[in-house]
């Protein structure tokens, strides 16, 4: 058992979005974050696009890398979705951020370091 004097360590599955972020959330706390993936290297150019809805862009304003992430996508005012057809069958009309999931990735492990 560790003693008092240690340091308390939490430990993260998966060097994904969700783990830098929870990383410096951790360490804000005063806990030591240490992360284990499964992969040798980040996949910088893997996944599709994805939006960063405002209360997403909300936790990055939080740990204080919003603009920085932000700058990894494009602003897009709002999103249309359709069918095959080209029938609209819904608007998000929130303000996103579209970016790709492996840039988005290295930022935030980026800014965990």
């Amino acid at each position: 058992m560790a003693s008092s004097d240690s340091p308390k360590r939490g430990l993260i599955i998966g060097c994904g979005i969700a783990g830098p972020a929870v990383a410096m959330f951790l360490r804000r706390t005063g806990i030591e974050p240490v992360i284990y993936e499964g992969r040798e290297g980040g996949r910088d150019e893997a996944g599709s696009f994805l939006g960063l809805a405002p209360n997403g862009r909300d936790v990055l304003a939080t740990l204080g890398i919003r603009d920085q992430i932000e700058a990894l996508g494009i602003p897009t005012p709002k999103i249309a979705f359709h069918n095959h057809k080209g029938k609209q069958l819904g608007l998000n009309p929130q303000p996103i951020v579209t970016t790709k999931r492996g840039p988005l990735s290295k930022g935030l492990r980026e800014a965990a370091l």
